[in-house]
């Protein structure tokens, strides 16, 4: 399935599991969208071949990824023109823990 934005991450109906992994077509570009895992235990990869996927926040204030859940990783994915990723609040009175972003 070929996803133009972020929205079927971010406001599921589309139901993601504890350990599933959710990976960008390389040479693709995401604009003016931040990426907001829906829960726990995640990982954000890319596949195929050619430039890493981006991200693009198309401002220097928009936050590319908002993170409010523990056990992310997210590697091979590009982020630019924005923050790269904002850690924060989850609402219930705990920070997210254990997140790996490799930018590399």
């Amino acid at each position: 399935m070929k996803w133009q934005t972020l929205n079927k991450i971010n406001y599921p109906p589309t139901p993601f599991n504890s350990n599933d992994t959710i990976s960008f077509k390389c040479g693709t570009r995401i604009y003016g969208q931040c990426l907001i895992p829906p829960n726990d235990n995640l990982v954000f990869n890319s596949y195929g071949t050619g430039a890493r996927p981006v991200i693009d926040g198309s401002t220097d204030t928009l936050t590319c990824m908002e993170i409010t859940k523990s056990n992310i990783n997210v590697k091979g994915i590009k982020f630019v023109n924005g923050h790269s990723a904002d850690i924060g609040f989850d609402g219930y009175g705990s920070y997210p823990t254990n997140i790996i972003i490799d930018q590399i």
